[in-house]
């Protein structure tokens, strides 16, 4: 912009909530900053610089609690520079037309209401669907910024699908919030009343829902398998083999599932409440129990899986009798370009479905060349289980079918 224009008071816009134009809209609100700021500097109360940095400190306060950009100058009109202008990080000076789309909406939404909201100060602000291009958390933090500066004696109604939005209406602001539910039914048709809604979980989720579509089968797993392996929590992380394992193996093939380690023998009974209360929590999510063989006998085994439409066991005696199989091995020995010795092998598993693996898995282990914890080699051993060998294909076939 090469030059500015009077602008007239703010009570006479003809069109003064208008927010359908950003750019047009963000130039009479620049030119008012101007204006404002020639003003007070022509009082002779303030110095240029405090006069600037009254007006740009508070929109940056703002701003900092938002994003990472702060306004860095006013630019000059004189100059051919009619622009606010922004820094970021180590760049200075860059002007608003490089902004991102969500960053000039933010921009644009922040300084509207920080020089209008001194003059409409017994106003409903209404922000209809705004569509910010910024991840949730930065929208929810924007909400709770825009009703900071909304005056006490105003409202703010938002129409929004916005899940940031969302969550600070039902986080930071719920306490003076009343949310109205147009989902609920058809509110469109002939006169109706509409009243807000009661703020419990289930109404909560009837709106997130709504907002996600079928998202919301996507972030939450549509199928958890308990299995055996050790419990302890660790914040994050899997602690147990047989879910670190079973996760990395089938993450491409199975990625709405998550296995879970839930110990030894407590695997029927973590499942039976973890399927009481996710199945009421949540819907369309499956839970599966997969136990161990361990020393069961085939008939004790069909008799498991009969039993309950949940169950599944593996064919082998455990997890370890998967990984220390000649495939796999072979698959490791390749891909580290080491000599597999099968002989030293053969001396200890004569039987690589059911005996006890773990009491000769050092020797397995160095049957590889490997060395290290034999825990981690095992987790590692889990990589090279080929989607197109025989292993894959029997875990796949008694999990998932």
């Amino acid at each position: 912009m090469s030059q500015i224009q009077s602008k007239g008071e703010v009570l006479k816009e003809a069109n003064p909530i208008s927010s359908i134009a950003i750019d047009s809209r963000l130039q009479s609100n620049y030119e008012r900053m101007i204006g404002t700021a020639y003003t007070e500097f022509e009082k002779g109360d303030k110095t240029g610089k405090e006069v600037k940095a009254e007006l740009i400190g508070k929109i940056n306060k703002i701003l900092s609690q938002v994003l990472d950009i702060q306004i860095s100058s006013f630019g000059n009109v004189v100059e051919n520079k009619g622009s606010l202008y922004f820094k970021k990080e180590n760049t200075t000076d860059f002007p608003y037309s490089n902004l991102s789309s969500g960053e000039k909406e933010i921009v644009d939404i922040i300084i509207d209401i920080v020089v209008k909201a001194a003059v409409y100060n017994d106003t409903v602000y209404c922000i209809d669907e705004p569509e910010l291009h910024l991840n949730t958390a930065i929208q929810r933090k924007l909400l709770v910024e825009i009703d900071k500066l909304i005056p006490e004696s105003c409202q703010l109604w938002i129409a929004t699908h916005n899940v940031g939005f969302l969550r600070a209406l039902q986080e930071e602001l719920k306490d003076k919030v009343q949310v109205l539910d147009f989902s609920e039914k058809d509110y469109f048709q002939g006169v109706k009343t509409i009243q807000p809604i009661s703020t419990t979980r289930e109404n909560w989720q009837r709106i997130f829902m709504t907002a996600l579509d079928d998202l919301t089968q996507l972030v939450s797993p549509r199928r958890i398998i308990y299995c055996e392996g050790s419990p302890r929590p660790v914040v994050g992380k899997e602690n147990g083999l047989d879910a670190i394992v079973f996760n990395s193996l089938f993450m491409e093939e199975f990625n709405d599932t998550l296995f879970i380690s839930a110990g030894g023998r407590d695997v029927v009974n973590n499942s039976v409440l973890a399927l009481q209360i996710i199945s009421k929590a949540f819907t369309g999510v499956t839970i599966l129990r997969l136990k161990d063989r361990d020393i069961k006998s085939e008939a004790e085994r069909l008799a498991f899986l009969e039993a309950d439409p949940i169950n599944r066991m593996l064919v082998r005696r455990e997890i370890e009798n998967y990984l220390f199989d000649k495939e796999v091995l072979k698959n490791y020995s390749l891909a580290k370009g080491v000599t597999f010795d099968e002989a030293r092998y053969d001396t200890v598993v004569n039987d690589v479905l059911l005996r006890d693996l773990k009491t000769v898995q050092q020797t397995i282990q160095h049957s590889v060349g490997a060395n290290g914890p034999v825990e981690e080699f095992k987790k590692e051993l889990g990589k090279y289980i080929q989607k197109n060998g025989d292993i894959y294909r029997e875990l796949r076939e008694l999990i998932f079918n």
